[in-house]
């Protein structure tokens, strides 16, 4: 920390070196709110210019909008064009979510774009954002949701050193941040790496078994290749029942809710049990701690589990009841990739992909003697165990690496710590 502190009067910023000031960010930067083309002439749409919305700002450089928009609507002022260096603020919904844009482009209503004066770093700006986004977000009005308006925006203060102080600044955090996101791209890929392998041990297990050297056969089924001799190949709808829905009711304390939203993808751990809804306007389906449920809805998540207790769960849902088969086995082959895939194409609609119980009864999985099914089932247990061991273990890593460069943003500029000679 540097000798020469002082209190810079602003909460979020703290003490600042004594020859700095603070100030508000509207004497800094131009505001510019977005806009959406009118919606009437398509021809607006899907053109070489960036459009940018609240799901494509991360914090970051941004280069490529999910949508675009063409050179018309600017030219005809349905839309804002923006320049090279501009700061992407959200305003409406989640706020404080930041891009840097690394080409011009445009962006929608629910963004704010800052343009920096002549006389100030737009990076140093941006990192100024990011350091303060917290406390952006918690002093903002909120109506039934969080929306900082202009006026809001552009009140907001922030620390402000000599232009050269804050290009120098701005350098080594682009410097140092860069670095720290190759570390988290290299740890992004070990977790894409262990799920892919988490998969294909899945598809193994329930396909090949635990022995590599029992004789084996052809399925008969394209997907699941060749099988042990001894299995057999079965149709789902005669090894679990499926329970119909019932009508919409209020819940309990006894009465537990599992939604889409509990249930993680290819995992089947249950998450986000403590804000379950204390009513439900839709139809329900019961379950109870023998079943299993799989979800209809995008079969491409992998939605399946096996809860521990017994419950309702949305419609899109599907309620399995094993009838013999062990239900370990069975949610297990109802993980297995290639099976996700088949019922995937299978599923019909555009947005809202569904697939039916009639596609997943007829679907078939290779189903081993009673005691292997236990074996695999446990040998899964373990194996996935282990392997959710270390992709959380990575994932904290993550949570590390983000937590110290948010630290070092803010302490860079609010002056706390100097840039290095």
């Amino acid at each position: 920390m540097r000798q020469l502190m002082k209190d810079s009067g602003i909460e979020w910023i703290g003490k600042i070196p004594s020859d700095w000031n603070t100030i508000a960010l509207k004497r800094t930067v131009r505001l510019q709110t977005g806009r959406t083309p009118t919606t009437t002439k398509p021809f607006y749409f899907n053109g070489n210019v960036n459009w940018y919305t609240p799901g494509d700002l991360t914090n970051n450089i941004c280069k490529t909008a999910k949508r675009t928009i063409a050179i018309q609507a600017l030219a005809d002022g349905e839309a804002v064009s923006l320049p090279e260096s501009a700061i992407l603020v959200c305003c409406i919904g989640s706020i404080g979510k930041c891009g840097y844009m690394g080409n011009a482009g445009s962006c929608n209503q629910q963004i704010t774009a800052l343009i920096a004066n002549d006389n100030v770093s737009s990076k140093y700006i941006f990192y100024c954002l990011l350091a303060s986004g917290d406390d952006f977000a918690k002093q903002a009005p909120y109506t039934t949701m969080p929306i900082a308006t202009n006026s809001y925006l552009g009140s907001r203060s922030i620390p402000l050193p000599s232009f050269r102080e804050q290009v120098a600044i701005a350098d080594y955090l682009d410097d140092i941040c860069s670095k720290i996101s190759n570390i988290e791209t290299l740890i992004k890929e070990q977790i894409d790496s262990l799920e892919q392998y988490r998969r294909s041990v899945i598809h193994e297990a329930v396909t090949k078994g635990l022995n590599p050297d029992t004789p084996m056969k052809d399925s008969g089924t394209v997907w699941l290749g060749q099988v042990p001799q001894s299995w057999t190949v079965t149709p789902v709808k005669y090894l679990a029942s499926i329970k119909d829905s019932m009508a919409s009711r209020k819940l309990t304390a006894q009465v537990e809710y599992l939604g889409m939203e509990n249930i993680e993808s290819w995992t089947g751990h249950l998450v986000g049990l403590d804000s379950r809804p204390s009513e439900v306007s839709s139809s329900v389906s019961g379950f109870s701690k023998s079943s299993v449920l799989f979800g209809k809805l995008r079969p491409y998540l992998a939605k399946v589990a096996k809860p521990d207790f017994d419950g309702v769960c949305s419609t899109e849902l599907l309620v399995l009841e094993p009838k013999g088969i062990n239900r370990e086995y069975l949610f297990w082959s109802l993980l297995n990739q290639e099976l996700i895939d088949m019922l995937t194409m299978q599923s019909s609609g555009v947005k809202m992909p569904r697939v039916s119980w009639n596609q997943l009864g007829n679907a078939q999985i290779a189903v081993p003697s009673g005691g292997e099914q236990c074996q695999i089932a446990s040998y899964l247990d373990r194996k996935c165990s282990d392997i959710d061991d270390v992709i959380d273990a990575k994932r904290k890593q993550l949570e590390t690496l983000e937590q110290y460069k948010k630290s070092l943003i803010y302490e860079y500029v609010t002056g706390k710590r100097e840039v290095p000679a």
